[in-house]
């Protein structure tokens, strides 16, 4: 299973001098994700059953090749759970799930790939896909390379997630963001909200981590998509107690203190065409 990340806060900084922002998050994975199966065939091959997701374009397809190594002869077959360009990071987890996938067929025909080169591969291919690589919570700074797993089991919270039609790619996020900065250089400048957050999750503290729950991208992308910020006023309204913008969006979290008040929840959101939304919960 490639499963969905969560930013349960998430801040971003300036640019870099490599183009990319500092970051600053704390990442958990959800029960929801994609399905990821390996079979033997004659040569390596990747096969996604969404048909707008092109083979370039395909991040298990990218990282396998930043391996470069000879790829082994399986095919991997995806099927997509995760919407697109929801900030979920579904095609991230595709990509770790398949560098996965690879070294243990590599390992298992005597051929081990180190650690490092799969982390390698993983940050080259994108930001996310090096936190996708590690299962549970973690924090994740740098522009998304440094990940410090953090090795306790999730909060039995539930999620209940709300993507309005349509979607909002990773680039405009940024711009968005950036142009609501006014050219301002923002500093991570909170180092204790992420640890106390943290806390939070380990002793499993619901209030403290709903009022510590944030994304820097949430007001630009709101005011930008009037649907998203209707999404969030529709998970308030079916009880949610914290709401969050997932990622640089589209979709939107509502955090409830089970998974039954989640699915309870979900039946209150009238879904309308090209929507999507699913309960769910944090997963180890």
């Amino acid at each position: 299973m490639a499963r969905a990340k969560f930013n349960v806060r998430l801040e971003v900084g300036a640019k870099r001098q490599d183009g990319f922002h500092a970051l600053r998050s704390v990442v958990a994975d959800l029960a929801v994700g994609d399905e990821v199966e390996f079979t033997g065939s004659s040569a390596f091959s990747v096969d996604c059953d969404d048909p707008t997701i092109s083979l370039d374009a395909n991040l298990a397809y990218v990282a396998a090749l930043n391996l470069s190594i000879d790829l082994p002869a399986v095919s991997v077959r995806i099927k997509k759970n995760i919407p697109q360009q929801a900030g979920l990071g579904g095609g991230s987890a595709d990509a770790a799930a398949t560098l996965r996938g690879i070294a243990r067929v590599a390992a298992e025909s005597g051929r081990p790939i180190a650690d490092a080169a799969l982390r390698a591969a993983a940050i080259e291919t994108g930001s996310d896909v090096a936190a996708c690589l590690y299962p549970g919570v973690k924090v994740v700074e740098g522009r998304g390379e440094k990940v410090r797993p953090l090795g306790f089991a999730p909060p039995p919270w539930g999620v209940l997630l709300l993507k309005p039609k349509g979607g909002v790619d990773t680039k405009t996020g940024y711009q968005l963001l950036d142009g609501a900065r006014a050219g301002i250089a923002k500093d991570l400048a909170d180092p204790d909200a992420t640890e106390r957050l943290v806390l939070a999750l380990e002793k499993r503290d619901f209030a403290t981590a709903c009022a510590l729950a944030h994304n820097d991208f949430q007001g630009p992308i709101e005011a930008a998509y009037p649907t998203i910020a209707h999404a969030r006023e529709r998970l308030e309204a079916a009880g949610a107690a914290a709401t969050l913008l997932c990622g640089s969006g589209a979709c939107v979290a509502g955090l409830f203190e089970t998974v039954a008040a989640a699915r309870f929840g979900a039946t209150l959101l009238t879904i309308a065409e090209g929507e999507w939304s699913y309960a769910t919960s944090f997963s180890a």
